[in-house]
């Protein structure tokens, strides 16, 4: 997270990594930021959405890639996550990692379900 603002005790991009990351897209210095909101235990449903949704109201007009993690023993919680980055209006997400969805065998899960139809590729317009 980027300042746990929320009291949740968890380690704080800002603080403990000196990432001013909503700076760095407030000002325009990067195209994208991708949170890695990812792991199951501390990182919830709710906290996950809330910290997407924070991300997402700090974008500046930039892109958020919200990160999911791939080590869900249920697929419902990977399909939770993108539907909800999908509401939020993020420009996409990135699962991490390939090898947790593939010793599930999460991939064909995918593809019937969040993954059924193609993604449209947001566009950089505030790039000449």
């Amino acid at each position: 997270m980027y300042i746990d603002y929320w009291g949740w005790s968890g380690l704080e991009g800002y603080y403990d990594y000196y990432q001013d990351s909503k700076a760095w897209v407030a000002g325009g210095y990067i195209d994208s930021i991708s949170p890695m909101i990812y792991g199951s235990g501390f990182w919830t449903f709710s906290r996950w959405q809330t910290l997407a949704q924070d991300f997402q109201n700090s974008s500046n007009g930039r892109y958020v890639i919200p990160g999911i993690g791939a080590n869900f023993d249920d697929f419902a919680e990977i399909e939770n996550r993108i539907n909800a980055a999908r509401q939020i209006g993020t420009a996409g997400h990135a699962i991490f990692s390939y090898s947790g969805l593939a010793s599930r065998g999460y991939f064909d899960d995918l593809a019937a379900g969040p993954y059924a139809a193609p993604a449209a590729v947001p566009e950089i317009t505030w790039h000449p």
